[in-house]
């Protein structure tokens, strides 16, 4: 019986690579997603949790409904929806009805930023920006273009179908 395609033996890394060099690389990838000061910064400016923040982003970048904001936040509908409700409680996002619908035949049901929540998403994009440039500063153009160089390579091998799978036994 063969194995998953999906499972991931270490056994099966001889040829390509050492196990070492696989979890070494691990743990410098998790160094990456696990959160930084930049983070940290932006949730003690804006009030908002990382959650909150993923979804106002969301909204302004288009979600116009719970579900969209969900899929658009990898969050469960229903963690998504209490996320939302907690940013129109803070007049982040406020609700209207379609367009197209009779404003007396429901509640309001699609989702806008509001002035509010559209000044917070100013300050997220100023403090991104800001934090790049001061990173660009301190590595330097050489290492910089370096760094872009391989995020690239990685976001191909990454976004790649079935680039990612088990070595061959």
């Amino acid at each position: 019986m063969q194995p998953p395609p999906v499972e991931f033996e270490l056994r099966a890394l001889r040829g390509a690579a050492r196990a070492s060099d696989v979890l070494e690389l691990a743990d410098q990838l998790d160094r990456l997603t696990r959160p930084t000061s930049l983070l940290s910064r932006i949730e003690a400016m804006t009030g908002l949790r990382l959650g909150e923040l993923e979804a106002l982003l969301a909204v302004s970048e288009g979600a116009d409904h719970a579900r969209a904001v969900a899929r658009a936040t990898r969050q469960a509908d229903t963690a998504a929806a209490a996320t939302v409700q907690a940013l129109q409680e803070r007049a982040l996002v406020g609700r209207h009805h379609h367009p197209a619908a009779a404003a007396c035949l429901s509640e309001a049901r699609m989702l806008h930023v509001t002035e509010r929540g559209r000044i917070v998403v100013a300050q997220v994009e100023a403090i991104r920006i800001r934090m790049a440039e001061a990173l660009v500063l301190a590595l330097g153009e050489h290492r910089t273009r370096a760094i872009r160089a391989s995020i690239e390579q990685l976001a191909g091998v990454l976004e790649e179908p079935g680039a990612i799978r088990a070595a061959p036994p």
